[in-house]
């Protein structure tokens, strides 16, 4: 790493695709440029926004040979960023920025239908079984640099009601069901010789669409959010849930930055001040529309909110509930009105649920709400090495959005998996994903 801790040398160890061509740096800069491009669909080009021109080459403002990655040799690449960014480690470790086997892409674009050989990874496992509507199988890849310390010979993920997997799992046909192959449900329970495994929480927002009324209108946003009883969806929840006042994570809150907490009677009169800022009547809103993931948690969120609406606003909520995809898709292109979404973060950093909310047209800004106050604080976060005035400015921005809410936390969720006794995981990861090279097995 370079003296202004801009630029960024990588070795990379000698690694093998899984038919035997060699990982080279030509690969990482093939993947990351094409994630870059104005042609590739995706909501997730942020993480690659601090590197050297990646946001303008993504806007098609410059050419993608101006982004600050390049290959020196086959296994030496080289990252020049727009600033110091104390996080960018983290985001090298995800799984947005793995490689892609570029030759294979370039002569056989529709790779990623396929499997075995014709799948290049250059992971633990292999594909050797791909068919999303049944399920998958991993087997142990012999080429992964590491293989001699994988304890797992494969790996089988199978389709599943919740219903289908908890009796196989009670049958000991399956060692795992829940998180973060499926959700966790209410009748998921261990016996004496099985075990809970936790992963860090993370926090369910419900979302207004701020671009178009009547929530453009923050007086509604804020009725709304003084509405919410939380202690009654917690309380009696299938899950050990935990009240959120705040969209961070509970270590990544320097001090108490509180949401609205209940106040039937703030909530009623927001509502009266709103409806006369929109010349509305009450009449007017009704039907709100509520769009949710059809399983888990969300349902019961959602029902929850209805009858604290009906009953503090005296306002008419429908459910719409939909496969986690369709509600993805309809938030982040902005088709609702309503929504409920589960929030993780995928790096330890308050920077990048903030970031979240800087421009409207990110796909990920569910609530298409942007604040040029809010962007400049970011901004200026960035540009700060002293680690004290950095969070003055991320606690300033957090406190816009306190506010503002275009989105309202309601409660810190734990990400639960249920397991056979001998089955377990080396590590946990800070995001809601695992790495399959964790799996292991206890010996009888």
């Amino acid at each position: 790493i370079s003296s202004n801790l801009k630029e960024y040398i990588f070795k990379l160890r000698f690694s093998l695709w899984n038919d035997g061509s060699q990982v080279t740096a030509y690969d990482f800069e093939y993947a990351w440029k094409k994630i870059l491009s104005p042609d590739f669909t995706t909501a997730f080009a942020h993480p690659f926004y601090s590197i050297k021109n990646a946001k303008e080459a993504k806007e098609g403002k410059v050419s993608p040979d101006q982004i600050g990655v390049k290959v020196i040799d086959e296994r030496t690449l080289k990252v020049e960023l727009v600033r110091p960014t104390p996080y960018f480690l983290q985001w090298t470790a995800h799984p947005f920025y793995s490689p892609i086997h570029r030759l294979i892409d370039q002569q056989h674009p529709q790779w990623s239908y396929q499997c075995e050989k014709h799948y290049p990874c250059n992971g633990p496992f292999e594909l050797k079984i791909n068919q999303p509507n049944q399920g998958y199988q991993l087997v142990k890849n012999p080429y992964y640099w590491d293989a001699n310390n994988i304890t797992l010979d494969q790996i089988t993920l199978t389709l599943m009601s919740p219903v289908q997997a908890f009796q196989a799992f009670q049958k000991n046909e399956i060692d795992w069901v829940g998180n973060p192959f499926g959700g966790w449900h209410s009748f998921y329970t261990p016996k004496n010789e099985d075990h809970i495994i936790s992963f860090p929480n993370y926090n369910c927002w419900y979302a207004f669409n701020t671009s178009s009324a009547p929530f453009n209108n923050r007086k509604l946003r804020q009725a709304f959010a003084y509405a919410i009883q939380r202690s009654r969806i917690t309380d009696n929840a299938f899950l050990p849930l935990t009240p959120a006042y705040s969209l961070l994570l509970p270590h990544q809150n320097f001090r108490q930055c509180l949401f609205a907490d209940f106040d039937a009677e703030k909530a009623r009169q927001l509502l009266h001040e709103a409806l006369e800022e929109l010349n509305l009547k009450k009449e007017d809103l009704n039907p709100l529309k509520l769009v949710f993931h059809d399983k888990g948690i969300h349902e019961y969120t959602a029902l929850c909110l209805k009858q604290q609406f009906k009953e503090h606003l005296d306002l008419e909520c429908d459910l719409k509930s939909l496969p986690w995809s369709s509600v993805f898709n309809k938030m982040t292109t902005g088709d609702f009105q309503m929504g409920i979404i589960h929030w993780f973060s995928w790096i330890d950093d308050p920077i990048y649920t903030l970031n979240t909310f800087r421009s409207s047209y990110e796909n990920i800004n569910v609530s298409k709400w942007e604040n040029p106050v809010f962007q400049r604080l970011l901004e200026l976060s960035e540009g700060e090495i002293d680690l004290f005035k950095r969070s003055s400015y991320l606690l300033e921005a957090e406190e816009i959005l306190y506010r503002e809410m275009p989105v309202i936390p309601l409660y810190y969720q734990p990400y639960q998996a249920l397991a056979k006794k001998d089955f377990n995981l080396f590590n946990r990861t800070c995001a809601p994903f695992i790495f399959s090279k964790s799996f292991y097995k206890k010996e009888n």
